[in-house]
């Protein structure tokens, strides 16, 4: 049996394993959604269930078998009167995007959703762009389908708007694809606050106020998001992703990430028994050869 044949706790990621009866849970099901939508949310306890309510109370019990798929439009333009401009370098990062031959893609079936640039955008200055026969150094990163699909919807809002909740999912769709990459995070950091303009500077809407009034407003930083430990209520979260049409393609990325972490979790375990088993075995043969 495999480890996605046991119910998984849709808040932490935690699972029934029934192979392992000392940490065994007796999960918990939301009644709404079992009887009127012939669904089970589990959760491995009422606090869990509780503290993730909020994320859940707009498909409580509601029929998701039929749900929308947004994509982004192949090519985006900024439009004079968005409310939010997006800078050159995120206009260069989706050219580049948009523009890349399937020959380059990591994955022969499915394109990259994301362009990670460890040491910045080469062509979005001067400098950069006068090197001719320089090639851009990014790394093309293709999300598996429940994740690519949510962020087609979260990256759509942010360009739209600069959302900062949006960026903020973005980044967490993100991290775990670059950190193999070793070192990548504060870099993510930096080109989606760079991209997004989530770097403390005033915002589009404030430019044409009078100065003398006082400090103009100014956007958060990605990294005070990101450290925010507050949830963002329903109606932020639907603003997030793009309306309440696509919250199928948050439930469904939120199942494939509770999913992800309970493989990963029993993976690890495994690997602990059987490092901790061959600790005892050399323990055992040492002690063998000291009675010699």
């Amino acid at each position: 049996m495999s480890v996605l044949d046991y119910p998984a706790c849709t808040a932490c990621g935690k699972h029934d394993d029934a192979s392992t009866p000392e940490t065994t849970t007796k999960m918990l099901v939301c009644s709404r959604c079992q009887s009127n939508a012939n669904r089970l949310v589990h959760y491995c306890s009422r606090s869990c269930q509780v503290s993730h309510y909020k994320v859940h109370k707009p498909i409580c019990g509601v029929d998701l078998t039929s749900p929308t798929r947004a994509t982004i439009a192949p090519t985006l333009h900024a439009r004079p009167d968005a409310p939010f401009q997006p800078p050159q370098s995120l206009l260069f990062h989706l050219a580049a995007l948009t523009t890349l031959p399937p020959t380059a893609w990591p994955a022969a079936t499915s394109p990259p959703s994301f362009l990670f640039f460890p040491t910045g955008h080469p062509s979005s200055s001067s400098s950069s762009s006068s090197k001719e026969g320089t090639a851009p150094d990014f790394i093309p990163i293709v999300l598996p389908e429940p994740a690519r699909n949510l962020f087609n919807c979260l990256q759509l809002v942010a360009f739209e708007t600069g959302n900062p909740i949006s960026v903020n999912l973005m980044y967490s769709i993100l991290l775990d694809e670059v950190a193999a990459l070793g070192g990548a995070e504060p870099r993510l950091v930096e080109q989606l606050s760079q991209e997004y303009r989530l770097d403390g500077s005033p915002s589009d809407d404030d430019k044409d106020e009078d100065k003398e009034e006082g400090e103009p407003k100014r956007r958060p930083t990605l990294r005070s998001v990101i450290d925010d430990e507050s949830e963002p209520s329903v109606e932020q979260l639907f603003e997030a992703i793009g309306g309440q049409k696509n919250t199928r393609i948050l439930v469904d990325w939120q199942v494939y990430e509770s999913e992800r972490k309970r493989t990963a979790n029993a993976v690890a375990r495994q690997k602990e028994q059987h490092e901790n088993r061959q600790s005892k075995g050399m323990r055992r043969g040492g002690a063998r050869k000291g009675r010699r």
